[in-house]
């Protein structure tokens, strides 16, 4: 009882408030009469976590919007009934209390009930209500925590909050029953959240919706939809304590561009002297998003109509035509909240003069455009196909052709310009228009009908190169430790999939060949090509890696023969745990799901299976995390791709390597394994940087105990009973904002041998660049680099240089203009780049 004291004391000065008048907030009364009933009643409201805590999607969290919820469900219990009192555990977002600490005041205040409002993350097309009152299953039947209510409240509130939110539900459950499964017959009698189990009263929690859903996130930002849910709360409670429930007057509703069926923003509803305007980006969304088009909800809620009465609704908005409709303020006490909202959807019509929203390929990539390829124009609004054809011109004139994805989406073929050459694409204003009120093109931005669109552009040279291999595992003459080593080699741009037959590598040992599989991939406009063997590799046996002649580009240049070696020495395995192969994906949680994922684009992210893309000759799938940052998010976008500690197999010690094989997609975004050490504490690889294309195993070697710590980790690996919590991915500057990486035969292992290789971090590699400025090569790496070569495409060595240095640097003046082979060499390392001198 010490304890609880003590955490009593600590909350109610953090709260600021004693609590024998806790939270009792004056609140002007209607000028109905109160209805009556609850004058022995008392009340805990839990808006469930704390702080900013929990971010959803757009930097939005579960704290800010569960808090405003329950303070609107108290203002209307204190303002409509005779309560005696509604008690909160915190009420602004700066108070920090525990889930111990909110538990411990409910029942120090002895209060009759416990309400815990939350919202639930999952997948981006997830959206649905949960309700968790403290049960299990025995012999069968439900079995209720005492004192009972929780499952009553539920009962009532999910119809309720379930119709006002426009949503589906999963039902009003046990808790136990709900996480150990519905068909299951707990052993654990007793419930399982701890806000159910530890409270001393009726208890009930509620999951509004997804904060993951990017149409329900839009909407949980809305002061309105706060308040409607507070409203249905309210009202659920109480027909739940069977007292009158008084009459309100509200109406609501969902305003949307008929065009588009996007909804509007700053949209101003007016019914009589009571106005609402929709949330903006001005007013509301400049928090959340740097882009004032990427955020809308059209959400309206006004209070405080007279039932009965048919009303004018007028709407009126600097963007769109006005619109007045006629509404009846419907009143329905008995019966559910939505059946009390007097709900008008509307559409109206945008006045905005369509502009261009974005062009496909981006600027950087238009410097040096091949004329085999299109540019696609996307418009704000849908156009006349044949106003916007007649408006395009280009400069040089040369014959265009267009055709339309979709009444938004114009697609220019290159096909007939010249290479090497800049042009300027035009759109006139004063001819093109869009097709839903025939408004004139806005070709200058600057919101007004008419002006040009110029586009300019350059083409670039003509490509007759053959595709060079600019990197390849193994190094050659390196000795590799693996039994079944991958083979990768990665070339500077796609190549034609027909002109990779299955001899296009082929493996040897001495007369003997290699058993394996080819596969092609292009990632982020290079093709990387792998051989996977399927047999074991012999310890001191030198392999030959040879890789055909005939391998084509796109454009049908072909690159000649080329061959490397490597020796094999593969580590003993004294013991070896799968923690998951990824036949499945169902142990996983989406990445959403988790609460440290954040700035990420919603559709964009999720983990799937993958059947192509594999790692091993007897893999049959692989997990493929796809990933799009929010580029407008303020903080460092993260994902957490967990897997909870019930479903992560075996546990291990720092005895043990943890392997996975992860494909890269040469973003630059940094990647970490986390597991859970002895105590919990949750420790990492390090962040690897995802600077390579394709297959390659990554070893974390644990015998030294030490560990990258995250979030509650000290970066020493403690104890025993390890076991795998999550891997990692998080923007870092200037990786890609969008793309995929792929995971295989995540295990552990303990090898015979010691001094495994680290982890693949960015030092591992070489990177060589030019500074075109001043025609000056730069190469760097993590270990000294040993030869620096420097070819013509006829194979002449034109420049060479014995650094023994990390980083080098070999100006280029003297060699005629044209592309170059750069080859550089490291112990452990070799790469090749073409380069082109200007």
């Amino acid at each position: 009882m010490k304890t609880n004291i003590k955490l009593f004391n600590r909350t109610a000065l953090q709260c600021g408030v004693v609590f024998a008048m806790c939270f009792m907030v004056a609140f002007s009364p209607s000028k109905a009469e109160k209805v009556t009933g609850l004058s022995d009643f008392t009340l805990f409201i839990d808006p469930g976590h704390a702080l900013k805590e929990n971010e959803g999607l757009y930097g939005y969290t579960e704290a800010e919007k569960t808090l405003r919820v329950g303070l609107a469900m108290r203002e209307y219990l204190q303002t409509y009934t005779d309560i005696k009192n509604v008690y909160m555990c915190r009420e602004d977002d700066n108070t920090s209390v525990t889930l111990e600490e909110r538990v411990d005041m409910a029942n120090s205040l002895n209060v009759d009930f416990y309400y815990s409002i939350h919202s639930d993350a999952g997948s981006a097309d997830a959206n649905s209500t949960l309700f968790m009152y403290g049960g299990w299953k025995m012999d069968g039947a439900i079995v209720e925590k005492t004192p009972n209510g929780g499952r009553a409240f539920g009962d009532i509130l999910c119809p309720d909050l379930t119709g006002v939110m426009r949503a589906k539900t999963r039902g009003n459950k046990p808790d136990r029953v709900n996480y150990d499964g519905d068909e299951y017959t707990s052993t654990n009698k007793y419930p399982y959240l701890y806000v159910n189990r530890v409270s001393n009263m009726a208890s009930l929690l509620s999951e509004g919706c997804f904060h993951t859903n990017p149409t329900q996130q839009q909407r949980n930002m809305s002061a309105g939809w706060k308040r409607m849910e507070g409203l249905s709360a309210f009202r659920s409670m109480l027909e739940y304590m069977n007292v009158e429930r008084p009459v309100i007057g509200v109406a609501s509703g969902i305003i949307t561009d008929e065009e588009s069926g996007v909804p509007a923003n700053n949209v101003t509803v007016t019914i009589g002297d009571k106005s609402y305007t929709t949330d903006g980006f001005e007013s509301v969304f400049n928090k959340y998003s740097k882009d004032p088009d990427q955020l809308h909800n059209g959400f309206w809620f006004i209070e405080g109509l007279t039932p009965g009465n048919t009303v004018e609704v007028k709407f009126m908005s600097p963007d769109f035509q006005p619109v007045t409709k006629t509404l009846q303020i419907v009143s329905n006490p008995t019966g559910r909240t939505v059946d009390n909202m007097s709900i008008l959807d509307i559409t109206m019509v945008s006045s905005v003069p369509a502009k261009v929203k974005s062009v496909s390929p981006d600027e950087e990539d238009l410097s040096g455009i091949d004329p085999s390829k299109n540019i696609t124009i996307t418009f704000s609004r849908k156009m006349d196909r044949a106003s916007v054809e007649s408006a395009l011109s280009i400069v040089p004139e040369k014959p265009l052709t267009v055709t339309w994805k979709d009444d938004y989406n114009v697609i220019i073929a290159l096909a007939a310009l010249d290479h090497d050459t800049d042009y300027t694409l035009k759109i006139d204003g004063a001819i093109a228009k869009n097709s839903q009120t025939n408004q004139l093109f806005d070709g200058n931005g600057d919101g007004a009908e008419g002006g040009i669109y110029s586009l300019a552009f350059r083409t670039s040279p003509p490509d007759t190169s053959a595709p060079v291999a600019v990197s390849y595992d193994p190094a050659d003459n390196s000795t590799v430790t693996e039994a079944r080593p991958i083979i990768r080699i990665e070339y500077d741009e796609a190549i034609d999939e027909t002109s990779v037959g299955t001899d296009a590598i082929k493996v040897m040992e001495g007369a003997n060949e290699i058993s394996g599989i080819i596969q092609h991939t292009v990632v982020a406009k290079n093709s990387v090509l792998h051989f996977i063997p399927s047999v074991d590799l012999v310890n001191n046996k030198t392999y030959t890696v040879n890789v055909a002649a005939g391998i084509k580009d796109l454009l049908g240049n072909a690159a000649e023969a080329w061959s490397f070696s490597f020796t094999a020495n593969p580590a003993a395995v004294k013991d070896s745990k799968m923690i998951d192969a990824f036949e499945t994906l169902e142990s996983w949680w989406e990445p959403a799901g988790a609460g440290q994922t954040a700035g990420i684009i919603a559709d964009q992210t999720s983990r799937v299976l993958n059947n192509s893309i594999v790692a091993t000759s007897e893999s049959r799938s692989s997990l493929a995390l796809n990933y799009g940052w929010d580029v407008n998010y303020s903080g460092t976008p993260m994902i957490r791709l967990y897997l909870p500690s019930g479903k992560s197999r075996g546990t291990f010690t720092s005895e043990y390597v943890l392997q996975a094989y992860v494909f890269g997609d040469a973003s630059n975004n940094d990647m970490m394994l986390v597991i859970r050490d002895g105590k919990t504490q949750l420790e990492g690889s390090g962040w690897i940087k995802l600077n390579w294309r394709g297959w390659k195993l990554i070893t974390w070697d644990m015998s030294d105990g030490k560990s990258t710590g995250w979030i509650n980790g000290d970066g020493n690996l403690d104890g025993t009973g390890f076991y795998f919590d999550c891997i990692l991915l998080q923007s870092a500057p200037d990786c890609a904002v969008k793309g995929t990486v792929y995971f295989d035969d995540l295990c552990v292992r303990k090898l015979e041998t010691s001094g495994v290789d680290q982890a693949f971090t960015s030092d591992d590699a070489i990177r060589v660049y030019l500074t075109p400025t001043v025609n000056e090569l730069n190469i760097e790496a993590g270990e000294i680099i040993n030869d620096v070569a420097v070819y013509s495409l006829s194979g002449s060595l034109v420049k060479h240089i014995v650094p023994s240095e990390n980083k080098v640097q070999m100006n280029m003046d003297g060699l005629a203009k044209g592309v170059y082979i750069v080859k550089a060499k490291t112990t452990g390392a070799q790469r090749s780049v073409k380069v082109v001198v200007m």
